[in-house]
């Protein structure tokens, strides 16, 4: 919904339910179970249309290129930590 893409049931490949625990400050803590799933892009890039609350930018990276990434930096990407990307990035490399 956040990308503007219409996503069959039967699209979703679950990879995995993942804790996350984020502090935002003192009184703001999120603890959430993530059900995590993999979906083919069937359409171009520039046909999804991000929600600017909720999107910074839409990009396609190789996943080489990505954990490369995260190694060096992860605070530019949704708030997780190294340890639940390295999680993420391994799910999908059995997937793959």
């Amino acid at each position: 919904e956040e990308i503007g893409i219409k996503i069959q049931e039967q699209d979703l490949e679950k990879i995995g339910v993942f804790k996350s625990m984020q502090k935002h400050h003192d009184t703001l803590i999120d603890n959430e179970f993530h059900h995590t799933f993999l979906c083919e892009l069937k359409v171009p890039l520039h046909q999804l249309q991000k929600q600017e609350s909720e999107v910074a930018d839409l990009k396609l990276i190789f996943l080489a290129d990505f954990e490369k990434k995260i190694k060096k930096s992860f605070k530019k990407y949704v708030p997780h930590t190294n340890a639940y990307y390295k999680t993420i990035i391994e799910a999908i490399k059995t997937k793959l």
